[in-house]
């Protein structure tokens, strides 16, 4: 720590911080522009100038770093007198255009003036006046006349999104904000510079001109567009969400947000949204309550199961589900209906996960999202994150620039291509056997983690016997990567540590991708990079809650808290707890579910926030075939068109819930837009039916279901909703005292959790 003085108190801070940070700690605010904590300072709008001792003149705050000893004034009448002047400079062309500004009310340069400004201004010339606006791209507008030229756009592009994608045109006082040469503002995180930008030179094309901050409401939430569940804030007027802004939660999102998660919302104050209960009639639906609907589906489940047995009712619960309501469901379909017929996958994704469980316990990343910041290397298998987790994107080049080592593998190119240290492109489904080289090379050398062989007893040497002939040569042949590049890829991880290992949910779950997955997880612990800080093996999944879902037991051999169905115990425990006898094999998956529907094994379906009949001709015509189809879902998707039952459900923005994210975070929604009609949340919906066919569900909100889930899921067991309060926490959370588990594995190993992996060793 570095112990300094500012205008008169003490203060200590880390080494390395700037000046207006340190200030910030003691509550002494330093004006500024240019400055933005997650970018390199420049210095260009000399708003933050103090007096420091033993140093000539003025100097900036943003751009000095605290040293031992040294005494920084930031109130005296030169530093005032400076803040005066450049206020008044910067105003002399600024369009004071205030009341119809969208950055009036919230400016940064409206209450910096306010604060440390001049109480009039001495300039009568006439302003300067341009076209306006610009139109930097579909999505961003520039009203030139307000830019300060404070760079922070610009400075994004460069350092955050590294695209480059803005630039300074002209010269002089001519100098302006543009697109720059040879370049497009095509990027996916081009919202950010709005929110940035501190004065309303950047504005958004959708919210232009669309609120202003007296007459709206934000409420704090969570993107549920995909797996990193960033942090955000619902802009609501007259109940409709108007835009989404970030709500920084660093260990997440660092701050950012990508234009998926900002711009789409339009969904949920849809005209078309689903608004009371359906019926089938005929050919038509007719408007029902929502007894009659939940009364017919109870009826007809009732009559398949005592005609045809439980085995002729399925459900699907999509993986963008909260975890109240997945929960509720694969409840409902294992007590209620007395099936294992639950699941959250489409026909097409495998059971990779099965390696993971098999080896660890848990079917999870074993890291987390910041953690990438202290991995020395990262292995990229199989992701595309820009695509897929867009804001992971940022996240690795974030690690890059601080000095980690990148090593990208994929058939085709990747744009983090260009800052890896390795990219290694490799034969179509050849990943498994580039891993075997690595694991090759990994053994040949000598360097196995000792901690590896004390978890997992024996495992090296079975390995060793499994990968004999997948010798770095071989895998060259096989990959058409070249022998050296595998050979300094396996030295990487083991010299370069901690090394992160993250590969994609939709990579894992193809052909490739399923036989790559258990040698790549050998290889994450025999090079030692699990159950440390910065090393991990994370499993990338695509949607807002593909995670909670597998940890709520949406799964057809999987109860919740990632244990197998055919646990005695565990089946057993769930089944006290829900007063039910549960069955003890495992149900049908989705791939099952739809071939016994066209065969007639499938009397009913109950599908919630899925779309089957998106998933190709064989699903429509599975479909089809079934006697009684339940869609619970926002709009009037494909399926429901061809539903018996159509209930209209709550989206993220109109109910409280939880998602769980890719690094096992919990975090909360909550209702922001007004709820029209008869729209109900899900967890509602199926306690509702549950109730009508004799369940016991009786809750009186979401966090009552949380207390359930805590109650029989152990790895949420401390969690409350006030607990996961406004940044979340990871699980394991095993009591109300625990803080949550950023790394897993990193206690040592349990006898159990030893056999088990001694046991999977085998099996290679």
């Amino acid at each position: 720590m570095v112990k300094l003085t500012i205008d008169g108190q003490d203060v200590d801070v880390p080494k390395g911080t700037v000046i207006v940070d340190a200030a910030k700690t003691i509550g002494i605010e330093i004006p500024i522009f240019c400055y933005h904590d997650k970018m390199k300072p420049v210095a260009a709008c000399r708003m933050c100038l103090v007096e420091i001792e033993k140093m000539r003149g003025l100097n900036p705050a943003c751009a000095i770093t605290v040293a031992e000893g040294m005494v920084v004034r930031t109130n005296t009448p030169p530093v005032v007198q400076q803040q005066k002047a450049l206020l008044e400079m910067l105003l002399i062309n600024h369009p004071l255009d205030c009341p119809v500004c969208d950055k009036g009310g919230e400016c940064p340069l409206q209450d910096t003036t306010f604060k440390f400004g001049p109480g009039v201004s001495r300039y009568i010339e006439p302003k300067r006046h341009f076209v306006k606006p610009l139109q930097l791209s579909e999505r961003i507008y520039l009203d030139r006349e307000r830019c300060i030229m404070c760079y922070r756009c610009v400075r994004f592009h460069s350092d955050i999104a590294q695209d480059n994608a803005l630039g300074v045109v002209h010269r002089g006082v001519e100098s302006e904000i543009g697109v720059a040469p040879g370049h497009t503002l095509d990027s996916p995180f081009q919202g950010n510079i709005t929110e940035i930008c501190p004065v309303g030179a950047l504005t958004s094309s959708k919210y232009r001109f669309a609120a202003r901050p007296w007459d709206i409401q934000n409420v704090p939430t969570v993107c549920p567009h995909c797996a990193v569940g960033c942090n955000t804030s619902l802009t609501i007027r007259e109940g409709a969400i108007k835009r989404v802004l970030s709500r920084r939660n660093d260990p997440v999102d660092d701050g950012w947000l990508c234009d998926t998660g900002r711009y789409t919302f339009d969904y949920v104050n849809a005209s078309n949204r689903l608004t009371t209960p359906l019926i089938r009639k005929g050919d038509q639906f007719v408007a029902a309550s929502w007894r009659e609907a939940l009364s017919l589906v109870a009826t007809r489940f009732a009559e398949i199961k005592a005609n045809r047995g439980a085995e002729a009712i399925g459900g699907l619960c999509g993986p963008t589900q909260t975890n109240e309501e997945a929960y509720l469901f694969q409840r409902f379909m294992r007590s209620v209906v007395g099936t294992n017929n639950v699941d959250s996958r489409r026909p097409d994704q495998g059971d990779s996960d099965a390696a993971l469980q098999e080896l660890f316990g848990y079917r999870a990343a074993t890291g987390s999202i910041d953690g990438l910041e202290l991995a020395k290397t990262i292995l990229l298998i199989g992701a595309n994150p820009i695509l897929e987790q867009p804001v992971l994107d940022l996240r690795i080049r974030k690690a890059v620039v601080q000095g980690s080592a990148l090593v990208t593998v994929a058939e085709q190119g990747r744009r983090l291509d260009e800052i890896a240290k390795h990219a290694l492109r490799i034969k179509a489904g050849s990943e498994a056997a580039l891993v075997n080289g690595l694991l090759h090379a990994l053994i040949a050398s000598g360097k196995v983690a000792p901690e590896a062989e004390q978890r997992f007893p024996g495992l090296t040497a079975q390995v060793q016997q499994w990968v004999a002939q997948a010798t770095p040569a071989a895998a060259a042949q096989q990959t058409g990567v070249a022998e050296d590049a595998i050979s300094a890829v396996a030295a990487q991880l083991v010299d370069g540590g901690p090394a992160a290992i993250c590969y994609s949910e939709s990579w894992a779950d193809s052909a490739a991708g399923a036989a790559a997955v258990l040698p790549l997880a050998y290889l994450a612990i025999l090079s030692g990079n699990v159950g440390k800080a910065g090393a991990a093996l994370n499993r990338l999944p695509l949607y807002g809650n593909s995670q909670g879902t597998i940890d709520m037991g949406v799964l057809p051999h999987v109860l919740p808290g990632h244990k197998d169905v055919a646990d005695a115990v565990a089946r057993q425990a769930l089944g006290t707890a829900w007063g039910a006898e549960l069955p003890a094999t495992a149900g049908r998956g989705t791939r099952e579910m739809l071939a016994a529907a066209r065969d007639g094994g499938l009397q009913a379906l109950y599908v919630s926030g899925q779309d089957p009949a998106s998933w190709g001709q064989e699903a429509r015509d599975a479909l089809a075939e079934l006697p009684f189809l339940v869609v619970q879902d926002i709009v009037l998707t494909e399926t429901a068109k061809g539903a018996d039952v159509v209930l209209p459900a709550a989206s993220y923005a109109e109910q409280d819930g939880t998602f769980t994210n890719l690094e096992r975070r919990i975090q909360r929604i909550r209702p922001a837009a007004v709820v029209r009609g008869d729209i109900l949340p899900g967890w509602q919906i199926v306690s509702d039916l549950a109730n009508r066919l004799g369940g016991r569900f009786y809750y009186g909100s979401a966090a009552e279901v949380m207390v359930e889930i805590a109650a029989t899921v152990p790895i949420y067991a401390g969690v409350t909703y006030g607990r996961v309060g406004a940044k979340g926490i990871q699980w394991p959370v095993p009591d109300r005292k625990h803080a949550g588990t950023p790394f897993l594995y990193v206690e040592e190993p349990a006898a159990e959790s030893t056999a088990v992996a001694a046991g999977a060793g085998t099996k290679a």
